[in-house]
């Protein structure tokens, strides 16, 4: 086994082996090689990671690529990431160095908060796309939904840039029965009596327990007045209202959760709420009501530090329908979401890969889909290791007005069959050795465009015409190998879809191309703050992208 620092690498010899594997650039996207038949198992909490790219055979040997995870922890430093796998019966440990850390909420790098936007972007987009209402062109499966490809082009392509994204705190915000039932358990809480020992008066006294019989027993003195003391106190049992319940507890978790989860958002989307955006003022307000029924004087006492997650519901939560059930809930949501949000970061490598996977889709339906054959797009309703796309992910096939048929095959579909032999020619056996996630591929004309995504937050511009020319490089000789192997006048052209740097605050595409050998590489870099353009902006990128998706083609076949 070893790694590549970059999915094109294997062919480049950019490869780590060995017990100890070292990706000395790990602001990419690494690919983990192993023999074909042979499943990492890495240490918990990540198990078993994703597979990269389409299994190949080269040189008599047949390997598969894995995806590698990524830090999910909240810090403001650029650390080592080490982690353990066992991989064939060997342990090894596989290291990364330099990768953008999640932004901790006291300090965050700049190219942490530029990666946050795209994470919750990317993220946000697919959780629509699996929890929006059913329509009836709709379907609900076991763990999956089915929609249309206009619905995802609404959300990648077309989205309704009046509004911020949707996403769990705008849900909650617009709940108005959420919101009346916070508010009543804010101001009455459910309350229980209590029975406490404390020392009383003794004409005060109205029940003793087993306790404090024993403790009057052990006093000096033959009558109660003798023993009660100078005080003419003694333990007893008294009752006492307390709001210290469970459903109290995790209505303050819910309360606490929703206040910080607002004004992180309000700090985010600061230029919405400037334009006076419904949903942005919704949030806005909903946040400070929830601090302030938090910080009332009847949940003083009540405190979720000690809350175990996930919480059994007792009969309160699970049955009182006037008010606790429904704040159960909300909480069941929010613990969802801190799940989708650690998993999203964990695996933002593989979730970069199917919103790539997404947009390519959505473009080749908005240019060409009128010659597509029906198709409908699946979604997870959970995320899997950062993947969302359920069973059918690609849409076609197309023609071209210009360069005819084409197909889009996706590394996915590859990779639940036997491709060695379903291969549709036999240089695509190989293919994989390129690691890339897709191809586009004209079968009348023997040609074909793979592409790569490639998630690399701090967009250095040379390392990125560097990287480009590296990816140049490994189709050329891909192409030269193949050539070897007897495939003649195989026409190549590579797209590296790629995240870039921050801007001056306006975000746009990018878009680099380097040639090979007669090989041409097509660099799309998008915008981290995508979802903070405005429309024309928006309008920009996505025209941008068409271009690019364009011009990949145009080499192809040119």
């Amino acid at each position: 086994m070893f790694v590549t620092e970059e999915p094109w690498g294997f062919l480049l010899r950019q490869q780590g082996e060995g017990p100890a594997l070292a990706v000395h650039q790990g602001d990419n996207t690494p690919a983990l090689f192993c023999q074909e038949g042979i499943t990492p198992e890495l240490e918990t909490p990540y198990g078993q990671p994703m597979r990269l790219g389409f299994p190949f055979s080269w040189k008599g040997q047949s390997y598969q690529a894995w995806h590698l995870p990524t830090p999910n922890k909240k810090t403001h430093v650029l650390t080592e990431f080490s982690i353990s796998a066992k991989i064939g019966g060997d342990t090894v440990r596989i290291t990364q160095d330099g990768i953008t850390p999640r932004p901790s909420v006291q300090h965050a790098l700049p190219a942490s908060q530029a990666l946050d936007l795209l994470v919750r972007w990317m993220s946000h987009g697919f959780q629509e796309l699996a929890h929006d209402k059913i329509e009836d062109d709709h379907a609900k499966l076991p763990g999956q939904v089915r929609r249309t490809w206009a619905d995802a082009n609404e959300i990648w392509l077309k989205p309704d840039l009046t509004e911020p994204q949707m996403e769990l705190i705008i849900r909650l915000a617009q709940d108005a029965a959420l919101r009346d039932k916070l508010e009543s358990i804010a101001r009455s809480p459910r309350r229980i009596l209590t029975r406490i020992r404390v020392q009383t008066p003794v004409g005060r006294i109205q029940e003793m327990d087993a306790i404090c019989i024993r403790k009057y027993a052990e006093k000096p003195g033959r009558t109660a007045m003798e023993k009660a003391g100078d005080k003419q106190r003694l333990l007893a049992v008294q009752r006492q209202t307390s709001h210290d319940t469970l459903e109290n507890r995790v209505a303050v978790w819910v309360l606490e959760a929703i206040a910080s989860r607002a004004t992180k958002w309000v700090a985010i989307n600061a230029k919405r709420l400037n334009s006076g955006s419904r949903r942005a003022l919704a949030v806005k307000r909903f946040g400070k009501k929830a601090l302030q029924w938090r910080q009332g004087e009847a949940l003083a006492e009540v405190s979720a530090a000690a809350l175990s997650h996930r919480v059994q519901a007792n009969y309160p939560l699970m049955l009182d329908h006037q008010r606790y059930k429904r704040i159960y809930a909300a909480y069941l949501e929010l613990l969802k979401y801190h799940r989708v949000e650690d998993d999203a970061w964990m695996w933002r490598r593989v979730l970069w890969s199917e919103t790539v996977k997404q947009l390519v889709a959505c473009a080749f339906n908005e240019n060409w889909g009128k010659t597509a054959l029906a198709s409908r797009p699946y979604y997870r309703v959970e995320p899997d290791r950062g993947s969302w796309i359920g069973s059918h992910p690609t849409p076609g096939p197309y023609v071209h007005p210009k360069f005819g048929p084409m197909v889009l095959l996706d590394a996915r579909e590859a990779q639940g069959m036997e491709w060695a032999k379903s291969a549709p020619t036999a240089w695509m056996k190989h293919v994989g050795v390129l690691g890339c996630d897709s191809i586009i591929w004209w079968p009348e004309r023997g040609a074909a465009s793979v592409i790569w995504s490639n998630l690399a937050p701090k967009g250095n511009p040379a390392e990125w015409k560097a990287s480009l020319d590296r990816a140049a490089h490994a189709l050329m000789r891909f192409r030269m190998a193949m050539a070897a192997e007897k495939v003649a006048n195989l026409k190549l052209s590579g797209l590296v879809v790629q995240t870039g740097r921050v801007g001056n605050g306006v975000p746009s595409v990018e878009l680099e191309s380097l040639t090979a050998g007669g090989c041409c590489v097509v660099g799309l870099s998008i915008p981290q703050e995508v979802n903070q353009a405005n429309e024309p902006q928006f309008e920009k990128v996505v025209q941008d992208f068409h271009a690019g998706v364009g011009l990949v083609m145009d080499h192809a076949n040119g």
